[in-house]
Order: structure tokens, then C-alpha cells, then sequence
């Protein structure tokens, strides 16, 4: 007869960035490795506008990391038609084949000018909503300006 394995359980302090709200205080509850829950961090009542506690966007950070179905990998697009009864063929692939399809892009980009005929600018990027602070960005201001 076995005996059941001793359960690790460990409160973990934290903080959410899933938006430009934050960053609220919270303590990820981890059991065997694995993070279970999201609780208030009520260290933090005295000195956090929300008295420690987390909105409720960050309850689902539990479920995007343990998602079967999350991304995993960069994907690459098959199907080039569009539309909305259109399956993209959505395929994984390497890291190294993403970065060198992008870079070859930007190459051709940076050749052809990064000003079209209009004085447009022929690269654009959107980071989610208004008001996202570069901070949240880490290195990639950097790599989009070189």
C-alpha cells in the first residue's frame, strides 16, 4: 500500500500586467508546481489603491497558461485566401524560420524605402489599446526603430 505524495503548496507574491491598469499585487496559490488560483495580496491594502486585491481579468491568467489550446509555437498562415468562411491552415513552425521570414521582410521593406509613394509609412504596429506604456513593451521598440 502507498501513501499519498505530500502535497507542496506555496503562496507565491506577484503582480498582474495583463493590461494597462496595472500592475495590481497578487499572490499566485501554486500546488505541486502548478498555479491554481489567483488571491489578493493583502500585504499590499495599505498601500495599493484596490487594498490588495486584483481585478478580475487577472482570475484568468490561470487558464491562458494551462490552455490546451494556447499557442505554443510561431504559426505560420498556408491558405492565402481570406475571408470569413475561410480556414487560414494555420501550421506551426520553427523560431528560427518566423524571425528569418520577418527579417526578410523588413530587408525588402528598408530596400523598396519606409516611405511609400503617398509619404506613408510603410510598416505600422498596434500593441492592443491606446495607452499602452512602453514599458510593457520590453526590447521591441527598440527592434521596431532599428
Amino acid at each position: 500500500m502507498s501513501t499519498p505524495a505530500a502535497r507542496e503548496i506555496r503562496s507565491v507574491p506577484s503582480y498582474c500586467y495583463n493590461c494597462v491598469a496595472g500592475p495590481d499585487l497578487m499572490t499566485v496559490r501554486v500546488e505541486n508546481g502548478v498555479a491554481t488560483r489567483i488571491e489578493p495580496c493583502h500585504a499590499a491594502a495599505a498601500i495599493h489603491p484596490g487594498l490588495g486585491r486584483v481585478c478580475v481579468k487577472a482570475f484568468g491568467l490561470v487558464q491562458k497558461t494551462y490552455n490546451p489550446h494556447r499557442v505554443l509555437a510561431p504559426m505560420k498562415r498556408t491558405n492565402p485566401r481570406k475571408g470569413r468562411n475561410e480556414d487560414p491552415g494555420f501550421v506551426a513552425i520553427s523560431w528560427d524560420e518566423a524571425l528569418d521570414t520577418i527579417a526578410a521582410r523588413l530587408r525588402d521593406i528598408r530596400a523598396r524605402g519606409l516611405l511609400d509613394d503617398a509619404g506613408l509609412p510603410r510598416v505600422a504596429a498596434t500593441f492592443g489599446h491606446g495607452g499602452t506604456p512602453q514599458s510593457y513593451m520590453g526590447t521591441f521598440p527598440a527592434f521596431l526603430s532599428a
